[in-house]
């Protein structure tokens, strides 16, 4: 199976199971893939490290990284398109003492919300647009890494 067919195969059915990231981790001989659903990682299936590698190339070409620093830390976007979808990953790539972690965020461009969407914002909704039209300024909102809402 071609490369870009593999990742897309794994991209589409975490979005299936609505995951926000894949996770890379190295098992003995192997890698075994993870999604995060929630607050739960959910195995999906375990890949011979050549594979891995393989793919781990092809993200990083993909998204402009360097292949020719493996101890660098990398951090990316990927896209990548298919006859029907556009999809969209951020890409972390972590040196171990054993291999490059790989976590790729699921970005989903279709569910994008405005702040009178999100429920945390209903107090604030006015202030926060009011703050957002200023010239200068920075806004900074914090909290979990997954929205479950």
């Amino acid at each position: 199976m071609p490369v870009k067919t593999k990742l897309v195969s794994i991209i589409q059915r975490a979005e299936t199971l609505k995951a926000s990231d894949i996770h890379f981790i190295l098992k003995e001989n192997k890698i075994l893939v993870q999604f995060r659903v929630g607050a739960f990682m959910i195995p999906h299936e375990a890949i011979p490290i050549s594979l891995y590698e393989q793919l781990l190339a092809y993200i990083k070409f993909q998204a402009s990284l360097t292949l020719t620093h493996p101890r660098q830390p990398q951090s990316g976007l990927l896209q990548l398109q298919t006859d029907s979808t556009i999809y969209y990953t951020r890409v972390s790539i972590l040196p171990t003492s054993h291999y490059q972690s790989l976590v790729l965020r699921l970005i989903n461009h279709q569910q994008q919300k405005t702040l009178d969407d999100i429920p945390y914002f209903i107090q604030n909704v006015d202030i926060l647009k009011d703050m957002a039209k200023m010239q200068a300024g920075l806004i900074l909102i914090s909290g979990p890494t997954v929205a479950l809402f």
